[in-house]
């Protein structure tokens, strides 16, 4: 099972992460851990104010006793919801559009959580789905689904999550908590090769049209992509209704920039594929990365359309 338990209980991390994410810890966290004779994982609460622009990050992790994962979490929730709303729970077939979406969104936050040049996830099948209506509130989603690396389709890991959609505020990102069963690959080889690789060119890379018009990616650019797949999992995250599900279709440009410290940096021009209205959206990112430091997305934004030509 996979843990993130690289950190101490209260320890402090503090690192440039995309703007508006703050962190929070919760108390009832703290006060399970102490009771608690299982393993211990950490447990970041990383808590959005936009959708975009420059900033930083200060990340509390705590020890989660629950298995591992992560969650992409408004700020609104960082707070105890009242108890004893009246609410209600459906199951929902599996196939059903609602929970498919929901499940494309949580795979979107665990890309962005846990992916790298060396590898990323794309939803291979839901399992199980209910809907709970919370009144006043929105409705959870809660979901047992299946991912696939990107590079190895053998390569699966078996998830859980819940998605909060809230009520009448689009302005909010949903509420996403993952948990992931099992080890994931270890792709620091993979990664640290990219990263000096990167560094070592006398000229900035450029590229286009990734995947090209025949689905096909370079073994060079398989990288790039991945990349390009984790951090356009932040955008999703950020822009996502219950009505939506987006996923990556190509990267139409990147260039990188030149930096003087240890950082890479990427601007993506990538196109956005939303399967409900079809509709294919164009959006600049600019994306940092250090293989020790992760993705950082430093500015985001929806491009007109004439940018496609």
């Amino acid at each position: 099972m996979h843990r993130d338990n690289h950190s101490p209980i209260g320890a402090t991390l503090t690192s440039r992460l995309p703007s508006g994410l703050l962190a929070c810890a919760r108390s009832d966290i703290a006060s399970t851990h102490a009771n608690s004779s299982l393993p211990q994982s950490t447990l970041v609460q990383l808590t959005p104010s936009g959708k975009g622009g420059g900033g930083g990050l200060q990340a509390l992790l705590l020890p989660n006793p629950t298995p591992a994962g992560g969650s992409c979490r408004p700020a609104s929730c960082c707070q105890h919801p009242a108890h004893g709303l009246p609410c209600a729970m459906a199951e929902l077939p599996p196939a059903h559009g609602p929970a498919s979406r929901a499940a494309a969104l949580a795979t979107a936050c665990i890309s962005h959580r846990h992916g790298s040049p060396g590898h990323g996830w794309v939803l291979r099948d839901v399992r199980r789905a209910h809907r709970e209506d919370i009144d006043g509130i929105g409705h959870k989603y809660h979901l047992e689904f299946v991912l696939e690396d990107i590079f190895e389709k053998d390569s699966t890991v078996n998830c859980t999550a819940e998605v909060l959609y809230h009520l009448g505020n689009k302005k909010n990102a949903p509420d996403v908590q993952f948990t992931i069963e099992g080890e994931l690959k270890n792709t620091d080889e993979a990664d640290n090769a990219f990263y000096d690789r990167i560094k070592s060119l006398k000229k900035e890379l450029e590229a286009e049209n990734i995947p090209d018009s025949y689905g096909h990616v370079s073994p060079e650019m398989q990288p790039i992509r991945a990349l390009a797949w984790a951090a356009s999992g932040y955008v999703i995250w950020q822009n996502s209704t219950e009505n939506t599900k987006y996923q990556l279709a190509q990267i139409k440009h990147v260039k990188q920039v030149k930096r003087t410290d240890e950082y890479l940096e990427f601007d993506y021009m990538i196109l956005l594929h939303e399967s409900v209205s079809q509709e294919i959206i164009p959006w600049q990112m600019t994306v940092l990365w250090h293989p020790q430091h992760g993705i950082e997305i430093t500015q985001n934004s929806r491009q007109p359309k004439h940018t496609l030509h």
